[in-house]
């Protein structure tokens, strides 16, 4: 594929562009299933403003407050987990009008939420919730906007012991504890859906329709650099899965380049910082290598919205057989984020 070609691949999709193009057989059917199984999502909204949140965010936030004030009425409690600073927490709970428990593992954003909340505003507490962790009622309505991997597995299953209803918006699939996510469901079992955390590193391959140029050189370069991380991590002897040199940092982090995101991360697993040379030879062997890799990874970036599909399905399920009438759908826009496939289980 020429550089322009690569570039709509990416932005679209390759099953939106391979039409045009000259390729196998099994690669136009692979595309044309993945095209027919994969989730709609909602038109972009008009743009949203909140106090102190960026546009994006700011989407999100009340595109979840239209949709709870729709499909979720009635609850008397709103438990956010994962509430970060406490955005979607307060809007929630003033659009509902009742209490609200926001959960955060980081103590430092659990301060800012109760500085943001001020005095008789949502309760926010810093614990992480693990397997077992959390405990809900009928009346609960529980929410996780991009609760990753494991913990969106717990929530599911909080929400099953307790049942309370639950918004789930996946993300992150591959952090999960072990090498690979055992199903939750009994379909999911008997189906054969475990799931390497490689493979499930395959969801945040997704492609990012109708990018701007700009955002799109931008994401290939923070793609680029977190190779290049890989590579120098490789290189000190560390034997680092795809997905896994970013362990412990935030993809912002990413956009700095590689000397500042290299010295976090060595930073991050007790290791001297990168030399100069060291930085060198991982610059310029990504250089070298990217150009191959983001066309061998169109194909797999086919499969990450299935497979995530396939995660959320299996969640669904175990609601499903505990008694509750469940949907998956993509809540929000490519644009607002790539990560927009919810369970909704009110």
């Amino acid at each position: 594929l020429d550089e322009e070609t690569l570039r709509r691949c990416e932005r679209f999709g390759l099953e939106h562009v391979l039409a045009g193009l000259s390729a196998p057989p099994s690669l136009r059917a692979l595309a044309k299933a993945a095209r027919a199984l994969r989730l709609s999502a909602p038109p972009p909204p008009p743009p949203a403003a909140l106090p102190r949140v960026r546009a994006r965010k700011a989407g999100q936030v009340q595109a979840l407050v239209r949709l709870v004030r729709t499909v979720y009425p009635g609850c008397r409690r709103l438990v956010d987990v994962g509430a970060g600073t406490g955005h979607l927490t307060r809007a929630l709970a003033a659009a509902l009008g009742v209490e609200a428990l926001g959960i955060e593992r980081d103590p430092a954003r659990v301060e800012a939420a109760r500085a943001l909340s001020g005095s008789g505003g949502p309760r926010f507490e810093a614990r992480a919730v693990g397997p077992g962790g959390l405990e809900l009622g009928p009346d609960d309505l529980a929410i996780g906007l991009h609760a990753c991997g494991a913990l969106g597995d717990a929530l599911v299953r909080a929400a099953v012991r307790g049942g309370a209803r639950l918004l789930l918006v996946n993300c992150c699939l591959q952090k999960v504890d072990g090498v690979s996510r055992t199903p939750l469901s009994a379909t999911g079992r008997r189906c054969g859906l475990v799931l390497a955390r490689e493979a499930l590193g395959l969801s945040n391959l997704s492609a990012r329709p109708r990018l701007v140029e700009g955002d799109h050189a931008q994401w290939v370069a923070v793609r680029r650099t977190r190779y290049a991380l890989r590579l120098l991590l490789a290189e000190r002897g560390l034997a680092v899965a795809v997905g896994e040199e970013m362990r412990g940092l935030r993809r912002r982090h990413a956009r700095h380049g590689l000397a500042a995101l290299a010295a976090r991360a060595c930073a991050r697993r007790g290791l001297a910082p990168p030399t100069l040379a060291e930085l060198a030879r991982a610059e310029a062997r990504a250089r070298a290598d990217y150009g191959r890799l983001r066309r061998l990874s169109l194909p797999r970036a086919l499969l990450g919205p299935l497979l995530e599909q396939a995660v959320g399905l299996d969640r669904a399920c175990l609601l499903e057989e505990a008694g509750r009438v469940v949907r998956l759908k993509r809540v929000f826009s490519w644009e607002l984020s790539p990560r927009n496939l919810a369970v909704l289980a009110p």
